[in-house]
C-alpha cells in the first residue's frame, strides 16, 4: 500500500494529535518523560486562532488555562541566568514568571512505555504534525518551565497545531514532573 494510502487510513482514525495519545493510553500504555518521577498531567485543548497566530494562541493558552493556572507556582530556589532562547512570561493574575522556548521537538522526550520490561515508544509529535499539509497547515512545539533552561525542574511539553480541516488549533500539553 503506497504511504498516501496509509495516511489517509491514519487520519480517518486519528485525527488529531490528541486522539493519538488518547489511543495509546487506550491500549494500555503510560505516557511520560522517563526521565521524570511521578504521573504527569495531560490538557488536551481546541481553540480559535488568536491573531492569525498559531504562536498568539499558544501565549493566551499559556495565560488563560485552568490546567497551567493550577500548575504554574513560584520557583522554588534561586535558578542560573536565562538560557537563550527562553522568553520570561508572567502568567497572568499569579505574579510568578516562568519561561518558554519554542522548539520543534516540544515532545521530542515524551515516551509511551506498556509494562516495565518493554522498551519505550517515542512520541514524535514534530513528524506526526508535519506529516502533510492537507492535515496541519502550521505546528509549532513549545517548552514553558520553571527556570529558564532545559534542565528546569517543572516545566510542561506543548505541541499543537492548526488542523487544515477546522481552523482550529489542536494541542496537547503534557507535565514534566519532579518530585
Amino acid at each position: 500500500m503506497g504511504a498516501q494510502e496509509v495516511l489517509k487510513l491514519f487520519h480517518q482514525e486519528v485525527p488529531s494529535f490528541a486522539a493519538y495519545v488518547r489511543a495509546l493510553q487506550g491500549h494500555g500504555f503510560t505516557i511520560r518523560n522517563p526521565s521524570d518521577e511521578g504521573d504527569p498531567d495531560l490538557d488536551f485543548f481546541e481553540l480559535p486562532v488568536v491573531d492569525g497566530s498559531l504562536h498568539a494562541t499558544l501565549l493566551d493558552y499559556l495565560g488563560r488555562a485552568p490546567f497551567i493556572r493550577k500548575f504554574v507556582h513560584a520557583q522554588h530556589f534561586p535558578f542560573d541566568p536565562c538560557q537563550d532562547p527562553f522568553t520570561p512570561f508572567e502568567v497572568p493574575e499569579t505574579g510568578v514568571t516562568w519561561y518558554y522556548c519554542w522548539a520543534h521537538d516540544g515532545w521530542g522526550r515524551v515516551g509511551a512505555q506498556r509494562g516495565d520490561g518493554d522498551y519505550p515508544l517515542e512520541i514524535k509529535a514534530d513528524q506526526l504534525m508535519r506529516v502533510d499539509a492537507l492535515f496541519w497547515t502550521e505546528s509549532a512545539g513549545m517548552y514553558f518551565y520553571e527556570y529558564p533552561h532545559r534542565d528546569s525542574v517543572d516545566g510542561l511539553f506543548i505541541h499543537a497545531g492548526v488542523d487544515a480541516r477546522t481552523g482550529l488549533v489542536h494541542g496537547a500539553a503534557i507535565s514534566r514532573v519532579w518530585t
